[in-house]
């Protein structure tokens, strides 16, 4: 019993100041999409996905300089960025139609994107930590 709390007592806990720390920067990121709209002047490209992680990336970087964002977490904080924006959306101003261009145009894509590219590095992942699951599968 006493080993079980000693190895339960090593493994990370998700206080309330990492989720402040985890809020705060979804709110920095919120503002600063909605402001400068990153990677958006112009005609939708995909290869500027790579662009557009990097500002998210050293936007993180600015909330907590010793850590970098997984994978999971950057797809995370897209998709909140992403329905936060769309909440907003209301066709009324000239801002307003330039945010909705913005977001369907673009955010929506890169959104899409990196939940693709997220998805496939976890199917990629689990077939190298498990193989034999093809051949369990082909037996259903």
């Amino acid at each position: 019993m006493t080993k079980i709390i000693n190895d339960s007592n090593s493994l990370p806990i998700n206080n309330t100041d990492n989720l402040r720390a985890e809020d705060n920067y979804h709110s920095d990121l919120l503002d600063f999409i909605r402001e400068n709209k990153p990677s958006g002047t112009s005609e939708y490209d995909a290869s500027n996905l790579s662009e557009f992680l990097q500002i998210i990336k050293d936007r993180y970087k600015l909330s907590d300089a010793h850590a970098a964002p997984t994978l999971s977490q950057l797809s995370n904080t897209l998709l909140y960025v992403n329905s936060e924006l769309r909440k907003e959306i209301n066709t009324n101003t000239p801002e307003d139609i330039n945010l909705q261009d913005y977001v369907y145009n673009h955010l929506n894509r890169y959104t899409t994107q990196l939940i693709g590219v997220n998805m496939f590095y976890d199917s990629m992942i689990k077939k190298i930590l498990d193989p034999d699951e093809n051949e369990k599968m082909e037996l259903y």
